[in-house]
């Protein structure tokens, strides 16, 4: 089976009050594939990966993954405000590299 690129991939993300993303893209159906996301280097910071899973391609071709930040990528994150994101996307031993501008949520309004 062909492995075509992946398509309409997400863009922009902005995490929510859980510290999580969404993560959405179109593929070929029924492709296994695995995703991880990965921090740039920042200084003397160095790049931290985070959200790796595995996942198949369902019947209509999309995929939506929900990752949740944790640890040092939370921490580094809040840090830099956003950072532009390495999507590291296997699917049937191809691999593909996208990229993400992820920002961390707004602080809360006081009132």
């Amino acid at each position: 089976m062909s492995v075509a690129a992946p398509r309409g991939a997400t863009g922009k993300a902005t995490l929510g009050a859980h510290s999580a993303f969404a993560f959405a893209f179109r593929a070929t159906a029924g492709l296994h594939g695995t995703i991880h996301f990965t921090l740039p280097e920042h200084g003397r910071t160095k790049a931290i990966a985070f959200g790796a899973r595995s996942f198949v391609v369902g019947r209509s071709g999309q995929v939506k993954l929900t990752v949740k930040l944790g640890g040092r990528a939370l921490a580094q994150l809040r840090k830099l405000h956003s950072a532009k994101v390495t999507v590291t996307v296997v699917l049937n031993g191809r691999t593909f590299r996208l990229t993400l501008k992820l920002s961390a949520p707004r602080p809360r309004r006081r009132r």
